[in-house]
């Protein structure tokens, strides 16, 4: 697909929008099972054949093609959006507008049958594009058949290693110079030690095959002529096509990231001078936990890709050991406007600075962001940033210079909704005027009378720059850890610790005389290693407190893991004991069955026995008075006899049984003077 020039949202509700349909992406994506693949439109292709078409200028076969491709996917990802809004309503609201745009294009079916028909997958024009492009190839190809065959004959005749070769679109002989009067004709080119000869008897031929190879090149041509001409009408809708189709790949794009990622959604909190705020202190406007530059995550999933090609492939360069990147904890409350970040050099003050900076970048962009949740930040309008040396040996600026154009750049600029980031502020000049005036910088930037940023991080080596927290709430301090066992920096992020120097420790380390170090902790004086041990204390107490949190969270996660396995155990019990309930009534009713056909069995074989005996059988069966069965209303059987008082319902009171019909399966019986036939299953005892 095509680069698109792409803006920032300027308002708020455009990034939760984009955010929106990134959620809606991923859902989609999920849906379907599979990725979808934007790769067969060629937008470059297209941005010609439309420009052409605008034109009025006939398209060629692989515009034509490229115009199919976008039909045919146009028309496969209707149905996926169709199939994944018609099963998630949160996909319905926000791809609806892509949809929609894409389903105005009705005509695609007829538009796609004249373009099949006209070219090929590759562009190529098809023989049956016309009548008149089909006669004119049939002739083209019967004439190059007969000048190859002719070629070749003369080949076999003289056995001097020559071959067939085309020039300028005329067949002819190659072969080396001192052949060249073995075939008699017109020498069209000689190079080296070859000479290329038109035989005599090609010549004609030849120009006959130019006739026809112009008349498949004029067919070819009025094809896409009529073709171009059922295009033009449409012009309008292929750009709105396009244009949508290309949209929905930037989503698809920003989910697919997302997810390759492990990214989390942000949610935007509410400008601060929007919002009533709570009071100093309390509650967060940002925090992001285990958040990733997502170019170091980048280039570590790069490289562990290439560490597990190499182990696949037996490399020994395999064992090398690749380390993840660090994450960093970013939370600012609600009242901070700056926060002064110090710490060694190397030990990660700048990443963790770009990290936010390209994080509330990717939040506005409606790119998920590489935190974990709950991530919130607010929306900014920009993001300013004065990083590196601006030294300008062309502009005569120095290292100061260059870092003070910036930042008056930026003061400019920024608004009471941007964020700025500021590295080493104040430096390259005189360590009491650069703290000095880096102390004024971040004050002009914390002060909403000076035009001041919403948001300002600067990192400093000035120590004087840590002390502004503890005489303006405005103010917060953060610094990078450094492991004095290891000497390296651990690269973790501590927020509301302040820095410290770690100069002597490591000189000691590195072996330097203590009578040096002695001297050197007597011009700082016993205040300031006062200061380094209750920083150090506060560093040791940040990682109890973070390290229990950590731990707290895999017990929350076991816990959820347990309470998962719980509920599911419970279920497969639940699941099981309706299984025997089941099988227990099932059984119930077989055994009930078998019972019930027993019972009858008896019960027909005494019926038989009545029936067949000499003392009670009458001559006409059916008119005796005899025991018979009688079966009441529920099925059941009992043996009656004549006499018997049997409930009648259909009378709704008792009758007497005057006779039996046993052939029949009926009974006759009265009611005060009212006799009434009635069957076996009607009368009850």
């Amino acid at each position: 697909m095509r680069n698109q020039n792409f803006e920032l949202p300027s308002a708020r509700g455009e990034s939760e929008c984009l955010l929106s349909m990134t959620a809606a992406a991923i859902d989609l994506l999920s849906l379907l099972g599979s990725s979808l693949d934007f790769g067969g439109i060629q937008s470059k292709l297209m941005d010609s054949c439309l420009l052409r078409l605008q034109k009025g200028f006939v398209i060629n076969g692989q515009e034509a093609a490229a115009i199919a491709m976008l039909l045919q996917f146009t028309e496969t990802i209707q149905h996926d959006l169709k199939t994944s809004m018609e099963q998630n309503v949160r996909s319905e609201n926000v791809l609806r507008v892509f949809l929609d745009t894409i389903c105005t294009m009705g005509v695609q079916q007829e538009v796609a049958k004249a373009i099949s028909k006209t070219v090929d997958e590759d562009g190529n024009v098809k023989d049956g594009a016309s009548p008149e492009l089909q006669r004119a190839r049939v002739q083209y190809r019967m004439l190059e058949t007969k000048v190859q065959e002719l070629v070749k004959g003369m080949l076999r005749e003289q056995e001097v290693g020559a071959s067939t070769q085309e020039v300028d679109g005329r067949y002819c002989i190659a072969v080396s110079n001192e052949y060249q009067r073995t075939f008699p004709g017109l020498l069209l080119k000689s190079g080296g030690s070859t000479s290329y000869i038109e035989p005599v008897v090609l010549v004609s031929l030849n120009d006959k095959l130019g006739e026809a190879r112009a008349a498949v090149s004029k067919a070819e041509y009025e094809a896409l002529r009529v073709l171009t001409k059922k295009l033009l009408s449409l012009v309008e809708s292929l750009t709105s096509l396009l244009e949508a189709v290309i949209q929905l790949d930037v989503v698809v794009a920003r989910a697919k990231f997302s997810l390759m990622y492990e990214g989390s959604m942000p949610a935007f909190t509410g400008a601060q001078v929007e919002t009533k705020s709570p009071k100093p202190g309390q509650g967060l406007s940002l925090q992001l936990r285990h958040a990733y530059h997502p170019l170091l995550l980048h280039q570590y999933k790069e490289h562990l890709h290439l560490q597990r090609a190499r182990i696949r492939t037996r490399q020994k360069e395999a064992s090398m050991e690749l380390l993840p990147p660090v994450s960093i904890d970013i939370s600012v409350a609600w009242n901070t406007r700056v926060v002064t970040i110090t710490g060694p050099n190397t030990g990660g003050k700048t990443a963790a600075m770009k990290t936010l900076g390209l994080t509330a970048l990717m939040a506005k962009s409606g790119l998920y962001v590489l935190a974990k949740e709950p991530a919130f930040l607010p929306w900014f309008d920009a993001v300013f940033a004065d990083i590196g040396d601006e030294q300008s040996l062309f502009q005569s600026l120095s290292t100061f210079s260059g870092h003070l154009r910036r930042i008056n750049d930026i003061k400019k600029l920024s608004t009471k909704d941007s964020l700025v980031l500021l590295d080493e502020v104040g430096t390259g000049t005189n360590p009491n005027e650069g703290a000095a005036l880096g102390m004024s910088i971040l004050e002009s930037f914390a002060s909403d009378k000076e035009g001041g940023a919403f948001l300002t991080i600067a990192s400093t080596h000035h120590a004087e720059l840590k002390t502004l927290k503890y005489s303006d709430n405005r103010f917060e301090n953060a610094s990078v850890e450094f492991d004095e066992e290891s000497l390296k920096p651990t690269y973790r992020l501590l927020w509301g610790v302040p820095g410290r120097s770690c100069a002597l420790n490591i000189s000691e380390r590195l072996g330097i005389s203590k009578s040096i170090l002695q001297a050197a902790e007597r011009h700082l004086g016993l205040a300031n290693a006062e200061i380094n041990q209750v920083i150090m204390d506060l560093e040791k107490s940040k990682r109890d407190f973070e390290n229990g949190i950590i731990e707290a969270e895999k017990y929350l996660k076991n816990a959820k893991v347990l309470h998962g396995n719980i509920k599911e155990a419970a279920e497969v019990v639940q699941e099981e004991e309706q299984n025997a309930a089941v099988q227990a009534s099932n059984l119930i009713q077989e055994e009930a069955h078998k019972a019930r056909a027993s019972i009858s069995s008896i019960h027909q074989r005494k019926l038989s026995i009545l029936e067949k005996s000499p003392a009670t059988m009458p001559s006409h069966a059916e008119t005796s008075p005899v025991k018979g069965l009688i079966l009441n209303l529920e099925g059941k059987e009992f043996i009656g006899r004549v006499g018997s008082t049997v409930f009648v319902p259909r009378l709704g009171k008792e009758a007497k049984v005057v006779q039996v019909l046993s052939g029949k399966r009926m009974v006759v019986v009265q009611s005060g003077s009212i006799q009434l036939r009635v069957s076996f299953s009607d009368v009850k005892l």
